[in-house]
Parts: C-alpha cells; structure tokens; sequence
C-alpha cells in the first residue's frame, strides 16, 4: 500500500478550508419612493414600503374633480402619466394638478331693448361675475330679469358658475297725448273743453297722460248737469291728467246760474291730478253751493298733486259719495268762495304739505271742513304739515253735525290768522279717537284751538297757542270726555287753557 504523507494531507485540508471562508455575502440595498400630492391622489405599481435597487415602480396620478394633471417634479421631472420609476436611490416626487377653469356662455335676450355686458366676453371663466344693464327702447320701460336671473334690480350682476340664459323684460309705457294734439289752443280764449275731454277718452282705462302744456285753456263747466251742479272736464278711470307749471285749467263764465266743476271725478278709480293751476267760476252770481276747482265723488285711489285751486265758485276741492284712498300732497288751495277744501265722506285719506288760505264768500268760509252729510261717514284721515291762514271763518274744522268723524289726526299744522279759531271740533261722538297734536294755532281772531257743542275722545296734545283774540284752548258746550295734555298757551286775550264745563282731562 502506497504510503501519504501527513504534511500533505494537512495542506489539502487548508486548501479547502479557504476556498469555503472566501464564499460571496453581499446585502442587496432598498429604497424609498415619497409623492407629495394635492387636489389629487397618485396609486404606486406594486405599492410597497420599499423598493430593492434597480426595482421599477409606476406612479399613476388621478385628478379631484375640476382639477386636471399638468407634471411631476421634485427628483423626476416629467409630463408623463402614468410615470415608471427607476428605484436607483430614494426618490421625493410631486404630483401636481391644476384647477381646470371652466368657460361658460352667457346668452341674454332683449325685446324693446338693448342689454350691455361689463365685461363683454364671448366666455367667462368659472366664478366670474359680470353685470348686466338693460336700456329700454324709446315708450318702453324695463321691467324685470327672467330665465336664470329674477327681481327688476337695474344693472344687475350674475355670476358664472353654469351656462346663462337670461331675458331682460320692457314694457310699454303709457301713452302720453298732449292736448294740443287734439285740437287745444290754450290761447285763454278759445274753448277748449271738448278737445281736452278727447284727449281724456282716448287715454282713459290705459293708464296713460293726458298733457296740458304751456297756455291758459278755458273749460266750459254749464257743459253736463247729470247730478248736482255742472261739471266741465270728466275724468276717467286709471289716467293721469298733468299740467305744466304753467298751464291753467281755467272756468268760462257760466251764465246759467249754476256754478260748474272744472274737473270732476265721479265714480272713478286709479286717478292723478298733478301740476299747475286750476280757477274756478268765483264771479257767478249763483247763490247755490255748487261748482268747485276739483271734485271728487265716489271715486278710489286718487292723487291731487303739487298744483294750485283757486277762485272757486263753492269749494277748491271736495272729497265726497263715499270715496275712498284720496291723496292730496302740495296742494294750494286759495281765495275760493265756501271752502279750500271740503271733506263730506270717505274711507282713508292723506292730506299733507299743503295750503288752505283766504277762504271768503259763502259760509263756513273755511281753510278745510270737515263735515260728512246725515248717514255719512269721513274716517282715518291724517291732516299733516298743512297752513291754514286768512280764512273768514276757522283754519280747520271737524263737524259730526249729521254724520260720523272718526279717526281724523290733525298733526304739526300751522294755523294762524283766521277771522275765527284755528282749530275746531264740533259735536264728536264718544270713541271716534280724533286728534289735535303737535300744531301750533296763533293770532287767531277768536279761540286758538276750540272743542265745543258736545263733543266727545279729542285729544288736544303738544299744541302751541299763542297770542289769540279769546283764549288759547277752550273746551265748552258741554264738551266732555276729552283730554288736553302738554300744550301750551301764552299772550292770548281772555284765557290760556280753559275747560268751561269740567268732565275733561286736562295736565
């Protein structure tokens, strides 16, 4: 047997020994993929925590609504989507969106008008706002918003959140004739009644203007005698009658015997009287009470604007048959024969900023009476910032002789130097709540304020009365049951603050 030597077995052994100590134990790196993201998500492929070297990985990025994907940044920087990542080390990346800007249309229609757009734009980006003017054609008026915009604000602004439609709405204005165009002169000779009345059929019930332009026009009012008294011009339902400042409505002489209305309102509704000057038929010999500047009888809803009555026969103006909602406001009434103005029956009327003076010729003779026939009834009425002076009889009077007053407040008028007293009331039943407050009633030639004849609940408060020929505020005749509170009375002749009878509350 072949002998080996154990020097050799040894070395063999080592050799071996080596070659298994030298044997490959590399670690293999990772790394990490952080996406920063807003107004969007971004899904990863495959989604993991990390990712071996050399590892792909792909970033898909998903838009919110309204929001549109535009690129990434950060370590990559690239358009792509989705995007493959190459894991060569950690990565910091950005998805980054932007908000999509919405363009929307704006269609506006427009009949009898024009609509401007500020600003005009064929689109408009999504929460814009542009504001709409609407301009009305010549005899139109713009009236409202329709389709996606409501209410009649003028311009009004919308918003552009969604596609527009809008409709601006114009409506026909009323019609206007100036009377000259029917036939009128205004030459202050001509008669020119029956081209006015004309005029007044043609816009009557349209809610149109009859014009009295520039000129004096002579009204024939012996024309119609249909009830009591004679009446020129009629008036008719839902029309305005407009005088120039300087127009005149002015009563021909009327030879029958009977004075005449040169305007008159008979069971009318929705009517304007405004401007200029109204004269009446004071001359005529006609003993009767009949023939006023304005009369308005059974009629609603009327307006007596900014215009002066004067030298009537009977009144400037009457309010009588049951009328109702009558409106007088910067009226004048002067120098007519029975009264400035008579108040015979109505439900709720306005009586304000306005003159009632120089009342002579036929009794009562006052600035306003207020005087409702048997059966009849005036009530809720206000009398505000009103002047009654140089009247023959009183300023003002409220007289339930026949009828029933209630509700009438007087407040903050001036009455001053009338023949009479300033302020009146007669026989005022109990509970009728009638008021005198905040007035001032001086240099009257009798009493400044005077509750007489057994009348009853009027309140006499905040009233000044000064320097008046008998005293300042008299209460007699068996006046009881009424209240005088807070007024204050110097310099008058023969008394300040009077209660001749007792029974009323007097501080």
């Amino acid at each position: 047997m072949r002998k080996i030597k154990l020097s050799a077995i040894f070395l063999l052994v080592s050799v071996v020994s080596l070659a298994g100590c030298n044997k490959d134990k590399s670690v293999v790196k990772t790394f990490t993929v952080n996406v920063i993201t807003a107004n969007g998500t971004v899904e990863k492929s495959p989604n993991l925590s990390t990712y071996n070297d050399g590892a792909q990985v792909q970033l898909t990025a998903k838009p919110n609504p309204d929001f549109k994907f535009t690129s990434w940044s950060g370590d990559i920087t690239s358009p792509a989507n989705p995007l493959t990542v190459i894991m060569n080390g950690d990565k910091n990346i950005t998805a980054n969106f932007n908000q999509i800007v919405k363009a929307f249309t704006l269609t506006v229609t427009a009949i009898n008008g024009t609509v401007a757009n500020m600003p005009a734009l064929a689109v408009y980006a999504n929460g814009a706002s542009v504001q709409l003017t609407a301009t009305p054609n010549s005899g139109y008026t713009f009236t409202s918003w329709g389709g996606d915009a409501t209410g009649s604000t003028n311009p009004v602004t919308v918003f552009m959140d969604a596609e527009k439609n809008i409709i601006a709405n114009f409506t026909a204005l009323p019609a206007t004739i100036d009377v000259k165009s029917t036939g009128a002169k205004g030459d202050g000779v001509t008669d020119d009644t029956g081209a006015i009345q004309n005029a007044i059929a043609q816009i009557a019930g349209t809610g149109g203007t009859v014009l009295i332009s520039s000129g004096t026009y002579m009204i024939n009012t012996g024309a119609i005698n249909d009830y009591a008294g004679r009446r020129g011009l009629q008036l008719k339902s839902n029309m305005t009658l407009k005088l120039a400042s300087d127009a005149i409505l002015k009563a021909i002489p009327n030879s029958g015997g009977v004075g005449g209305t040169v305007v008159d309102l008979l069971s009318a509704d929705k009517v304007d009287i405004t401007g200029g000057t109204i004269i009446g038929d004071r001359a005529n010999p006609a003993p009767n009470e009949s023939g006023d500047c304005i009369a308005v009888r059974a009629s609603h809803n009327v307006t007596v604007k900014n215009i002066t009555l004067k030298d009537a026969h009977d009144d400037g103006i009457i309010i009588a048959y049951e009328s109702s909602n009558v409106t007088l406001d910067g009226v004048v009434s002067d120098n007519n024969r029975r009264q400035g103005l008579s108040i015979v029956s109505v439900v709720g009327a306005v009586i304000k900023n306005s003159v009632f003076k120089n009342t002579i010729g036929t009794a009562p003779q006052c600035g306003i009476d207020v005087e409702p026939n048997k059966g009849e009834v005036v009530n809720d009425v206000l009398i505000q910032n009103c002047e009654f002076f140089g009247n023959k009889n009183h300023g003002l009077v409220l007289q339930a002789m026949n009828g029933v007053v209630s509700n009438v407040i007087v407040d903050k008028c001036s009455s001053h130097n009338n023949v009479s007293c300033g302020l009146v009331a007669y026989r005022i039943l109990s509970a009728s709540k009638n008021s005198f407050t905040n007035n001032t009633a001086n240099n009257n030639g009798n009493s400044g304020i005077l509750l007489g004849n057994s009348s009853a609940d009027v309140s006499v408060n905040g009233n000044i009365c000064n320097n008046n020929g008998n005293f300042g505020i008299l209460i007699n005749n068996s006046a009881t049951g009424n209240t005088d509170t807070g007024n204050t009375a110097t310099g008058n002749t023969n008394g300040q603050i009077v209660d001749q009878v007792g029974g009323n509350t007097i501080k």
